[in-house]
């Protein structure tokens, strides 16, 4: 009975776990292939019926910051990313969740400004108990006496990272709560700029006597300092506490020759390991080994505990990969008469490997940008060609996919080799070309005629084309173009060619054609070609030439445009129009609008040249005539607060603005465009959610932020529901 009773138990011990084992796989399946949203209200439903520790190990990836994370000694730090997702969504499943998040959440603790650092204090002091979780803990500023707080009820800390890059602040707190904690490792930070205020000397005073007094568990210490002579002497300060201590058995330096001077120091200390961080040669060869035998043997322990991870490329392991032994390459002569599918018939063959090659030399989409109207192909491409050399079979099965996309520049040679091309019979019949890229060069020899041999030959099966054409004589007839490329999707134009004027009655079109980039040297008359032709498809327009009328254009057909780039002059002369042929007025549609500056050349490195803003009533609203005066210079009246101000024209659907600067003036000489955002209107843009200015570097630390007007032009327009977006389209984001 027994042996049943046991047997019953164990079946039911089994069932139980293949049960878990199934919900979890469905729970991170579902986790991390649904939509985030969904996948939580998923997991609330089935996390009722799993262990707080199945859950623990589950959102234990999520919530973990990795100890190169914590640890990272840059200067900027790397916690200041405005990519990084909140993890709080986590914690607000439901309370299952809560309780088995907080251990983890609470694991490491990254404090970047003093309004995080009060509100932990508040929690903790709230909650004694969730300071027991705090095991690292980050401070990259002095942020008061909320510090003293924070580490009176974090008794558990054993990795402590404290940052001298300390700004306006005080350091009571923290320097009273040292005394408080009795952390392992200890890792210092300089930041940018070695800071000589009152109360970094405080804090390094402080650190100072914790290490001598108070930290009889510290072995490790992290090391920011490459001289000696670093700032006011403090490395040499706390490397003579460290030594007083006695208690080192571990340490790491930021550069490879501070070990010169810092292992002298603390060579009385037990240590056990040496590391350096970064290595940095600078274009000269690496340093000789140290010559004292003892701190030899104490890296070599290190490496020995630590093997370095395959991360990229370094010196080291280039030098341990060549004097590694060669190993033994099989020797066996390979047959030369093998030749796969040999029994096949050879339509068989030939259909296999014509889809082999067709998916080796495809072009993906990546390799094509929309951004500013470039359509390149990329050049690591062009090295596929070398496919082609390999025997005969593999020539004649994929040149038709090889030829799919040319390229070249509009050099006599490379203009030679495409005529020679399309002249061949067998070319023309076999190869259908879709992708025409022609780049310039000092010797134009690229001119409207060939262009014109090139549309008459394949002009029927291109997709794309980027022409660079050089003039042949005063005015070419423009139909071949419109005429012969019926299924042309996206043409970028550049080259100063002069077209004959070309009546709406005679006017042909392509009848494809989704983008149009007209860039560089193009003619007006390109323009008016262009404005009376058919075409049904458009809808991503890319003007990048100044000084040509592009309102007719506009005016035929801005009507059915998503996309449009333009340079600043051209839609402040707009402005200065009739209000009809105001931007909304012949583009309703749109739903991007890119602005672009013109170039400027710098005269000497120091020099600041004078950024035009815009005088568009959209983007300035200084300059809006159906404003009145005193609204648009900041000054309300009774009148002017009560009247409800609504503009003739709006943009219904625009989405996105970018705005794209050459560059921005260096801080602290920035404040015009500062205080042009901070009044940037989008009233006239209802759906506005993002403004993007490409230049625009976010700033890092808490001191930066408080100056920054950027900062407080984002938060303004966060309260509209707008972002703005800088440099590699990051966006701000709040916090504490």
């Amino acid at each position: 009975m027994r042996r049943v009773s046991r047997a019953s138990t164990q079946e039911s011990r089994r069932r139980e776990a293949a049960q878990a084992r199934h919900v979890i796989t469905t729970l991170s399946s579902n986790f991390y292939h649904c939509p985030r949203v969904q996948s939580l209200v998923l997991l609330s439903a089935m996390s009722e019926h799993l262990p707080y520790e199945i859950i623990s190990e589950i959102l234990a990836p999520l919530l973990k910051v990795s100890d190169d994370l914590f640890a990272n000694n840059e200067a900027v730090s790397v916690f200041a990313n405005y990519r990084r997702q909140s993890t709080s969504p986590y914690l607000v499943v439901c309370k299952k969740w809560l309780h088995a998040a907080t251990p983890l959440l609470y694991n490491v603790v990254v404090l970047r400004s003093k309004a995080q650092a009060n509100a932990l204090a508040a929690t903790l002091e709230a909650h004694t108990g969730l300071g027991h979780h705090v095991r690292k803990l980050r401070v990259e500023g002095g942020y008061g006496g909320a510090m003293l707080t924070v580490l009176r009820h974090s008794p558990n800390v054993t990795d402590l990272f404290i940052s001298l890059e300390i700004y306006g602040a005080t350091t009571t707190g923290i320097c009273k709560g040292l005394p408080l904690i009795n952390p392992k490792r200890l890792i210092l930070h300089e930041g940018k700029a070695f800071r000589t205020t009152k109360s970094v000397d405080e804090m390094i005073q402080a650190v100072c006597n914790a290490i001598t007094d108070s930290w009889d568990r510290l072995t490790s210490l992290v090391f920011p300092y490459a001289r000696e002579a670093d700032c006011d002497g403090r490395p040499v300060r706390f490397l003579k506490a460290v030594e007083q201590a006695r208690r080192l058995r571990s340490l790491a330096v930021l550069r490879d020759r501070a070990l010169d001077w810092t292992y002298p120091l603390i060579k009385n200390c037990p240590l056990e390991t040496v590391r350096v961080l970064e290595y940095q040669y600078w274009g000269q060869p690496p340093p000789e080994p140290p010559r004292d035998p003892e701190l030899v043997r104490l890296m070599e322990n290190y490496n020995k505990l630590h093997p370095r991870r395959a991360t990229g490329f370094s010196f080291e392991a280039f030098l341990a990969l060549n004097a590694r032994p060669r190993v033994a390459v099989d020797s066996t002569p390979v047959d030369p008469d093998l030749q796969p599918m040999k029994n096949a018939r050879q339509d068989v063959q030939d259909k296999i490997w014509s889809c082999i090659f067709e998916f080796a030399l495809q072009l993906p989409e990546r390799h094509w940008t929309e951004s500013h109207g470039y359509f390149r192909v990329s050049d690591a491409w062009h090295h596929e060609r070398d496919l082609l050399r390999v025997c005969k079979m593999f020539f004649r099965l994929s040149k038709r996919f090889f030829f799919k996309h040319l390229s070249l520049q509009s050099s006599k040679a490379d203009v030679d080799k495409l005529m020679r091309m399309l002249a061949t019979p067998s070319f023309v019949s076999q190869t259908r070309v879709e992708t025409i890229t022609v780049y310039p060069h000092q010797a134009q020899k690229f001119t409207w005629p060939i262009a014109e041999t090139l549309f008459n030959t394949v002009g029927s099966s291109l997709r794309i084309c980027d022409l660079w054409v050089s003039p042949r004589r005063s005015h070419e007839n423009i139909l071949p173009l419109l005429t012969k490329l019926p299924n042309l999707s996206r043409l970028r134009w550049r080259g100063a060619v002069r077209f004959e004027a070309v009546d709406k009655a005679r006017a042909v079109g392509l009848p494809k054609l989704e983008v149009l980039s007209i860039t560089d040297n193009a003619h007006q008359s390109l323009v008016d070609a262009f404005a009376v032709a058919r075409l049904p498809l458009l809808r991503s327009l890319y003007l990048e030439v100044p000084g040509i009328e592009y309102g007719s254009l506009l005016s035929m057909r801005g009507s059915l445009l998503t996309t449009l780039h333009l340079p600043l002059e051209v839609i402040d002369q707009l402005w200065l129009r009739q209000s009809q042929d105001r931007l909304s007025a012949l583009c309703p549609s749109l739903r991007y609008l890119t602005v672009m500056w013109p170039s400027y050349q710098l005269r000497h490195p120091n020099e600041i040249p004078t950024i035009p803003f815009p005088k568009n009533a959209f983007l300035a609203p200084e300059h809006r005539a159906d404003v009145p005066r005193a609204q648009r210079h900041g000054r309300t009246t009774a009148t002017a607060a009560s009247m409800s101000i609504r503009p003739q024209n709006t943009f219904r659907f625009l989405w996105k603005v970018t705005l794209l600067p050459f560059r921005l003036p260096p801080k602290g000489k920035d404040k015009g465009w500062g205080q042009y955002l901070l009044k940037f209107d989008c009233s006239e843009m209802p759906a506005l959610t993002e403004l993007n200015i490409s230049p625009l570097q976010w700033p890092t630390t808490e001191h930066e932020i408080k100056q920054s007007l950027y900062v407080r032009a984002a938060d303004r327009l966060l309260d509209k529901r707008v972002h703005i977006a800088g440099h590699q389209n990051i966006r701000w984001k709040r916090r504490l």
